[in-house]
C-alpha cells in the first residue's frame, strides 16, 4: 500500500471512532498502529538474540541509569530512538538527530539530560552519554495494573477496530486484534509508570525525536499533564501522507494531550506542511529550525575517512547511489532494468537502511556482481557513513528517503522512485535536479544524461 491509500484507511478508522465516541489517547494510538502495520506487515526484523547474560547486564545498566536521571540536575529532557544510533565517526557511534539538537541545545545554554527508547544493541551504548531506560521500564511496567474498568474500555476499542478492519479489508484476524489490544495495553502500563517515575523529576522543558513511539507518547501524556512545553524535532523528510506529521487536526482536537505544544522542523516546505494542516490556531508552535546535523557533522568529520572514499571511487566516470529502504517491499525493480544497462564506466555503491540489513539470499539474487556491468559495491556502507558517500557521489536513486534530500544538497542529482515520493514529495521535485520517475526506460535517460 502507498501511504496515501495508508492514510485513507486511517482517517477512516478515526471517524469510525469519534462516531462511536472513542476519543483520547486512543485516536493517536490507532494512527500508529495502523501505520506500522500497513506500512510494513512483514514487520521490522527485532535483535532477538542477546545472550541471558547480555540482558542481565543491560538491565543493570539500566537501573543504574535510572538512578542517574533521578539524581541529575538537568531539569530539560531530550528523547529519541536508540535505533537512531548508527553513524559511525572515528569509531564511535553518533545519533544524526539526537547529537546535534543536543549539541545544539546545550550551546545555546540548556541544561539537558538525554535519555533514548528502545532495547540497545549491547552494553556499549553507554559511550553515548545518553541514559537508557528501557530495559527497566519494560521489566517494571509490567507491574502496573489496569483496572477493570479500562479493560472493558481497550476490549471495546479492539472490538470496533476488528469489525472496521474486516469491513475495509474483507478480514480480520484474532491474532491482529490481539495484537493490537497488547499493543494498548502496553501503552497504558508505560503511562501509568512514567506517571510515578516523571514525579520525582523536576523537568521545565522537553524535546523530542520521532515522537511517535510507545514510550514518547507515554511520556508526552504525563509531560503535557504537568503542563511541560514537548517540542519534537524534525528527524526526516516528511512526507504529505506521514499521518503523525500531517492532518493532525483530528488528534489535537480529540488526542491533545499525546501530542507535542511545538514543532522544530527542517525547511519551509515542513513549516508550511504544519500550517496546512490547521492546527497553529490552536495554540501549537511551529518553528524553522534547520538540518542541525549538516554544521555538527562538519565539527566532527574525520578527513583520512574522506581520502579513503575517494580512492574507492577513484577510476569511474560516474558515481550512483542507490539508497534501498524497506528492500523489497519497497523497491521498485524498474531500476534494476535501468542499472543493468549501464556500462563499465558507472560505480554503483549500495547503501542498506541502517534498520533493515540485506540478507545474503538477497544479495546473491539481486545485487551479484555478474547480473550487471556497471561495478556494484555494498561493502561501502560497513565502512563509510552516508555523508562520506555524498561527498563522492553525482547520482542518487531511492524510493521517497531523506537520504535522495541530503544527497541533493551535497551536490547530486536525485532520482525518487517509489509511488510514495511522486505526490508526497511532490515539493520537493523540481525535474531539474530532483526527478520521480519509475519506469525503467526514464531511470535511465535520467542516468545518462546527468
Amino acid at each position: 500500500m502507498t501511504n496515501e491509500e495508508i492514510f485513507d484507511f486511517i482517517i477512516k478508522v478515526e471517524a469510525e471512532f469519534i462516531k462511536q465516541g472513542v476519543t483520547k489517547e486512543y485516536l493517536v494510538l490507532s494512527r500508529i498502529f495502523c501505520f506500522f502495520h500497513l506500512r510494513n506487515p512483514f514487520g521490522h526484523p527485532r535483535n532477538n538474540n542477546q545472550s541471558f547474560g547480555t540482558k542481565i547486564s543491560l538491565l543493570l545498566f539500566s537501573a543504574i541509569d535510572f538512578i542517574k536521571f533521578l539524581f541529575s540536575k538537568e531539569d530539560c529532557l531530550l528523547v529519541g530512538p536508540a535505533g537512531h544510533r548508527n553513524i559511525n565517526i572515528d569509531g564511535k557511534l553518533y545519533s544524526k538527530h539526537l547529537d546535534p539538537l543536543h549539541y545544539f541545545l546545550t550551546s545555546n545554554g540548556e541544561k539537558i539530560i538525554g535519555l533514548e527508547i528502545g532495547l540497545p544493541k549491547s552494553c556499549a551504548r553507554t559511550r553515548s552519554g545518553f541514559l537508557n531506560l528501557t530495559p527497566l521500564v519494560r521489566l517494571l511496567s509490567k507491574f502496573c495494573l489496569i483496572s477493570k474498568e479500562q479493560n472493558k474500555i481497550i476490549d471495546e476499542f479492539s472490538f470496533v477496530f476488528g469489525e472496521f478492519h474486516h469491513d475495509f479489508f474483507g478480514g480480520v484476524s484474532d491474532t491482529l486484534v490481539d495484537k493490537y489490544k497488547a499493543f494498548i495495553i502496553d501503552y497504558e502500563q508505560r503511562r501509568k509508570f512514567y506517571q510515578i517515575f516523571l514525579k520525582f523529576k523536576k523537568i521545565k522543558r522537553s524535546y523530542f525525536v520521532a515522537y511517535y513511539d510507545l514510550d514518547m507518547l507515554a511520556m508526552i501524556s504525563c509531560l503535557r499533564k504537568q503542563d511541560i512545553p514537548v517540542y519534537e524535532y524534525q528527524h526526516g523528510v516528511q512526507n504529505n501522507y506521514h499521518p503523525m506529521y500531517c492532518f493532525l487536526r483530528n488528534l489535537y482536537v480529540n488526542s491533545p494531550m499525546t501530542m507535542p505544544t511545538h514543532f522544530l522542523v527542517w525547511d519551509d516546505v515542513s513549516k508550511n506542511r504544519f500550517l496546512r494542516n490547521d492546527i497553529v490556531h490552536l495554540g501549537i508552535g511551529v518553528t524553522k529550525l534547520g538540518r542541525l546535523w549538516d554544521s555538527y557533522y562538519k565539527y566532527k568529520a574525520n578527513n583520512e575517512v574522506k581520502k579513503n572514499v575517494q580512492k574507492l571511487v577513484h577510476g569511474y566516470k560516474k558515481v550512483i547511489l542507490l539508497a534501498l529502504q524497506g528492500f523489497p517491499y519497497y523497491f521498485n525493480f524498474q531500476v534494476f532494468d535501468a542499472l543493468k544497462i549501464l556500462n563499465e564506466d558507472y560505480l554503483v555503491l549500495v547503501r542498506e537502511h541502517p534498520l533493515h540489513r540485506l540478507t545474503s539470499e538477497q544479495i546473491s539474487t539481486y545485487f551479484c556482481q555478474e547480473l550487471f556491468t556497471a561495478k556494484i559495491d555494498l561493502v561501502a556502507n560497513q565502512e563509510f557513513g552516508l555523508d562520506d558517500l555524498l561527498s563522492v557521489v553525482n547520482i542518487c536513486i531511492t524510493g521517497f528517503s531523506t537520504v535522495g534530500l541530503e544527497a541533493n544538497m551535497a551536490g547530486a542529482v536525485t532520482i525518487f522512485t517509489h509511488a510514495n515520493a511522486k505526490d508526497g514529495l511532490k515539493e520537493y521535485i523540481d525535474s531539474e535536479t530532483i526527478f520521480y520517475s519509475g519506469e525503467s526506460s526514464e531511470i535511465l535517460k535520467l542516468l545518462s544524461f546527468n
